[in-house]
């Protein structure tokens, strides 16, 4: 054996060796701090509690102002011992956005919440231990990533509810769409978050920060965001994203059930009364076009002021020669024609107008089918909470007033989904020997989770006025009259219910905002 392969020899040993030291040390360092870990054990008070810089990971930005997890259900008993242990697993929906994400006022609404104080109604039931290891912007690749961390902790049911997010994930308002197609890839963002939970790459991106800025790094203004990231309705972007849903979902039940954990598969609630972020042309138009959409639209307004809703509905008819591929054009003539009693038109014409929105924030209409196939298919639990919505409006799409956005119910939306998984656990039998189930209403269970309807209103005031949502409401007016509309319910509604406390703090804050409007 020469030199030369005695060398390469020696610096590929000597290689190995090295990474094998510095695995080495990784597992034993993480082993002692958990840092990347889900749950993060304290052996003095004996618990397991959600490990925040875990779940960090995912996002390639900080800010210290984006509370991504819920304030509630954050813990359960290291040792579960009897214990009922329930997990719920997704989005922001899921970990109680926005009133429940937003510590400073303290409002534990959320449907795992609600799930957990009307099941201890029952007094027959086990001891419930409720998990709610949800965080905001997670799409169905990074739950099932959070899935295979959590099985370990052996829950005795996973609620999974996600879909909204497969555009853009937890790297919203961070990259551009062309790099987050890249994370679809399974095998990429695996590999690449595998990295991310190494002291190694943590420690070097600190460097980077410290070096490039933290400015250079951090989330980007949403409109400015947005501008980049529109998906037309054509764009190859759209290729896989509902098959990369539904294989995931496939994953995550398949992994549960190795585990004899017993999954709950949710179908989304979309409110499809809220309008597109980004209603995009199909093409250029020309001026006359350009004309003909601007006096129609116009004409529309004013026959809607006058509820002339059957003219308004045709200024917009007239426009689907202009572009029938535009989302307002739909999200318009659904909303004049539940107007008008036309509920069929309405829910086809809306869910139109959410799938055509440039700006996919909202899952797509066929994501719910994809769930109800799934659960189907692989032996799931299905909690149709699309269909309960639905069935509760009876127009054919969901109860918008227990929707707050797009995607996010009410507090009272949180409770009908609490109430709704009650009642699917009954019906499946998960829990043995009880006859009569309790179903407190919305008022007992918020008096047992010290929900005061003040502080919700509160919350709802902050969130039309200051939210990701309000960012991006220069895009579309409908969407700034609807939030505009949101701000004043929350601000009468608040008055009424809170007096005049709470009534003058929120006019004090109206009139600086109207000031600082006045003075631009």
């Amino acid at each position: 054996m020469d030199n030369k392969v005695k060398k390469i020899i020696f610096s590929i040993v000597w290689f190995a060796l090295i990474i094998l030291i510095w695995l080495g040390i990784e597992f034993a360092v993480n082993k002692t701090t958990q840092r990347f870990e889900p749950l993060k054990v304290d052996k003095t008070k004996r618990t397991a509690s959600l490990n925040q810089p875990y779940f960090d990971d995912y996002f390639l930005f900080r800010s210290d102002i984006n509370y991504t997890t819920s304030i509630a259900n954050r813990a359960i008993f290291e040792n579960k011992k009897k214990r009922y242990r329930i997990f719920c697993l997704g989005a922001s929906t899921t970990a109680g956005y926005p009133y429940a994400t937003l510590p400073p006022y303290d409002c534990p609404a959320s449907f795992p919440n609600y799930l957990r104080t009307i099941l201890q109604f029952n007094s027959e039931i086990p001891d419930i231990e409720m998990l709610n290891a949800a965080c905001n912007s997670m799409n169905s690749q990074t739950v099932l990533s959070v899935t295979r961390d959590l099985v370990k902790y052996n829950p005795d049911v996973m609620i999974i509810y996600s879909a909204h997010n497969e555009y853009f994930g937890p790297n919203e308002f961070a990259l551009s769409k062309e790099a987050n197609q890249k994370f679809k890839s399974t095998a990429f963002s695996h590999a690449f978050l595998s990295l991310r939970q190494t002291y190694a790459y943590q420690g070097l991106s600190w460097i980077i920060r410290k070096i490039i800025g933290e400015s250079a790094v951090s989330l980007q203004p949403w409109a400015a965001w947005a501008k980049v990231n529109v998906v037309s309705p054509d764009d190859p972007y759209n290729d896989g994203i509902l098959e990369n849903y539904e294989a995931n979902l496939r994953k995550i039940v398949k992994m549960a059930r190795e585990n004899g954990v017993i999954v709950i598969l949710c179908t989304p609630v979309t409110n499809y009364a809220f309008p597109p972020f980004m209603p995009v042309f199909s093409h250029e138009l020309t001026d006359t076009e350009q004309s003909l959409w601007d006096s129609l639209t116009a004409k529309s307004d004013e026959f809607a002021n006058d509820k002339d809703f059957e003219s308004a509905y045709e200024c917009w008819n007239e426009l689907s020669h202009v572009d029938s591929m535009n989302a307002n054009l739909h999200y318009f003539k659904g909303t004049y024609a539940s107007k008008l009693g036309d509920y069929q038109t309405a829910v086809a014409e809306l869910r139109r107008a959410s799938d055509l929105d440039g700006l996919p924030f909202r899952a797509k209409s066929a994501a719910a089918g994809i769930c109800r196939k799934v659960a189907a298919d692989e032996g799931a639990i299905l909690a149709d909470m699309e269909r309960f919505f639905s069935e509760m409006y009876g127009k054919g799409y969901p109860e918008p007033s227990l929707m707050l956005d797009h995607v996010h119910p009410t507090a009272a939306g949180y409770y009908y989904m609490g109430l709704f998984l009650a009642k699917t656990m009954a019906e499946n039998q998960l829990f043995y020997g009880i006859s009569e189930w309790k179903y407190p209403s919305r008022e007992k269970t918020d008096q047992v989770l010290d929900i005061i309807n003040f502080v919700v209103d509160k919350v709802e005031y902050d969130f039309a006025q200051r939210s990701y949502v309000k960012g991006l409401s220069k895009f579309n007016i409908a969407l700034n009259n609807y939030l505009v509309n949101l701000r004043q319910t929350a601000f009468t509604r608040a008055k009424e219910t809170g007096g005049k406390i709470i009534g003058d703090e929120l006019e004090t804050e109206k009139q600086k905002e109207n000031e600082g409007t006045e003075t631009k």
